[in-house]
């Protein structure tokens, strides 16, 4: 999702970022580095040609079940997550 100022949200944690971290016509990963949960987009999320639909999506989610423990009840945390619809 593109924001306002050319930033995308991280899928990951919702930390705005300055590049997609998807190409959006090829779906490939940029291989750049989120600031805030340090996901590396197309390595740490890596899809196995043989994954069935929604395995990104299930990745996403275990990376960010890592990182909330990272955080411990942050205030940022939940303020990052509502730009990717997410609630605390």
């Amino acid at each position: 999702r593109e924001f306002e100022g050319g930033l995308f949200a991280c899928p990951v944690c919702g930390f705005l970022l300055p590049f997609p971290p998807y190409e959006m016509e090829s779906a490939k990963g940029s291989n750049k580095f989120c600031d805030s949960c340090h996901t590396q987009f197309g390595w740490d999320d890596m899809i196995p040609p043989d994954s069935p639909k929604g395995y990104l999506k299930s990745k996403w989610e275990d990376l960010r079940e890592v990182w909330l423990k990272e955080q411990s009840g942050s205030a940022t945390a939940g303020e990052q997550l509502a730009n990717i619809g997410i609630e605390l």
